[in-house]
């Protein structure tokens, strides 16, 4: 498995002495092509929607009606799963949809803008 290492390029701005970065698509996920990125953006919008569908099936089936016939330790298992799952694509997935969408990171000052690295101590 080959890993990856994003490189964002540091901006200076000399007037207000502030440090900015760029974190358009082309610096954070190497996309130069539109059709890539649209590629990329339905991809990601159709794994999201799968997900929250897939999920709620779950948790609702499991919680509300009893569907699921095995053992408690099981159940209590997969709904803790199903609940993993869905905020790994709330907080993950979906943002980076978003600042596909935008081309541009417009969801604020936020630490590990590379998807989820950024929650995977708080998970």
């Amino acid at each position: 498995i080959e890993s990856v290492v994003f490189h964002i390029p540091l901006i200076s701005n000399s007037k207000t002495k502030k440090k900015k970065y760029n974190y358009d698509n082309s610096t954070q996920y190497k996309i130069e092509n539109p059709t890539e990125r649209y590629i990329l953006i339905g991809y990601k919008v159709l794994l999201s929607v799968s997900v929250l569908v897939g999920d709620t099936l779950i948790l609702v089936g499991s919680l509300r009606y009893n569907s699921i016939k095995l053992h408690k330790i099981i159940v209590i298992f997969v709904r803790h799963m199903a609940v993993a799952d869905l905020l790994l694509t709330l907080f993950g997935i979906v943002p980076v949809a978003v600042s596909l969408g935008a081309n541009d990171w417009i969801l604020g000052d936020v630490p590990g803008r590379n998807g989820h690295s950024a929650l995977i101590p708080l998970l």
